[in-house]
């Protein structure tokens, strides 16, 4: 049966354990390099793909899915065999082969059975003495780490250059690899640049929605047009033409006005191979009074119970002496809340039902 580590002296079985334990560090990181440059590399060659393709939603997943599948198998497969136990053997051919201090005895004692031949215990001490004199961590092969780290630096300088090009896009490339189930669009040769980018308006004002083209396409989009796409549930669209206000070499600039707006509408941009992202232009509601209700309490002589009534108008109908509490259902939502009698304004409060639209 060959020896095992506990079978050395204290100074050998030191050195050939600390030396295990480094291997074990490199290995681990190794797989870390290893596994981010599969998926750093992945991710760029997605991008620039997709840069191309315009990947579909269902493309983008298989991406995503893909790449992280790959890096973690990568990382799984080095990390679990870095973290297999070494048998002597092979530590000492590994250490043998980055130093000569041992002078092959490691290999030897290591190969060898135990017992009490003269031989061996020699071996033992002159390996002790050795190993009083090697170094484990400068014997621990650093180098190997290096190679799967300076790929993925050099993937992430690629990213750093690529990210500020506009023609590029790579943002936008980014946020489609990273977040597949969201509505970007790709990177277009046409670049458009919407005003306003949702806006909040009053009940019936118009709004005028402006888009400037830019790009290898500008000057042809004078000639195709570029449509403006309206929708008030964001499932059923429809899209009119916008108007070309202006034409030149580099850009050009269309219009389209919506009068008097009396609902919310979701709209966006489209020309050439280009669409704009989604927004929304949001109305506010000038308040009305729905419903009023007047609660009637009658005086004492009377022997009339109190009464309830609902009505539109505001009517107050009740005998002389009858006090009436009022309360009031906006259609949006208020702050403060007056009730006019006669002329004059008097403060009311809000309902005990806890609703912004009840006064």
């Amino acid at each position: 049966m060959p020896l095992t580590v506990d079978d050395l002296p204290l100074a050998a079985r030191s050195c050939v354990r600390r030396y295990a334990a480094g291997c074990r560090v490199v290995g681990l990181l190794r797989a870390a390099g290893a596994g981010i440059s599969v998926g750093a590399s992945v991710a760029l060659v997605a991008c620039l793909a997709d840069r191309w393709m315009r990947f579909e939603l269902w493309a983008r997943w298989s991406v995503l899915w893909a790449g992280a599948a790959a890096a973690l198998a990568v990382f799984s497969w080095l990390a679990i065999r870095a973290l297999q136990p070494l048998s002597l053997a092979k530590v000492a051919a590994q250490i043998e082969a980055r130093t000569s201090v041992f002078e092959q005895r490691l290999l030897t004692v290591a190969s060898a059975s135990p017992g009490s031949s003269g031989m061996l215990r020699q071996a033992l001490t002159e390996i002790e003495s050795a190993a009083s004199r090697a170094g484990a961590e400068a014997l621990t092969p650093w180098r190997a780490v290096a190679a799967p780290w300076i790929i993925a630096t050099l993937v992430f300088i690629t990213f750093a250059v690529l990210w500020p090009i506009a023609s590029v896009g790579m943002p936008r490339l980014v946020a489609r690899l990273v977040h597949p189930g969201r509505r970007i669009e790709p990177v277009t040769i046409t670049l458009l640049d919407v005003d306003p980018r949702g806006v909040e308006v009053s009940q019936g004002e118009s709004v005028m929605v402006t888009a400037i083209a830019t790009g290898a396409h500008a000057t042809t989009l004078g000639s195709r047009g570029i449509e403006l796409y309206l929708s008030t549930d964001g499932r059923h669209w429809s899209h009119a033409a916008m108007k070309a206000v202006s034409l030149g070499a580099e850009a050009a600039r269309f219009e389209f006005a919506l009068p008097a707006i009396d609902r919310d509408l979701r709209y966006y941009v489209r020309g050439g191979d280009a669409s704009s992202d989604e927004y929304l232009i949001r109305v506010k509601r000038v308040p009305t009074v729905a419903e009023f209700h007047m609660h009637y309490r009658y005086p004492e002589y009377t022997h009339h119970a109190p009464t309830a009534v609902t009505n539109t108008d505001g009517l107050i109908e009740a005998l002389a002496g009858c006090e009436a509490t009022v309360t009031i259902v906006a259609t949006e939502p208020l702050s403060s809340a007056e009730l006019i009698v006669g002329g004059v304004r008097l403060p009311m409060t809000p309902a005990p039902t806890n609703r912004p639209t009840d006064w």
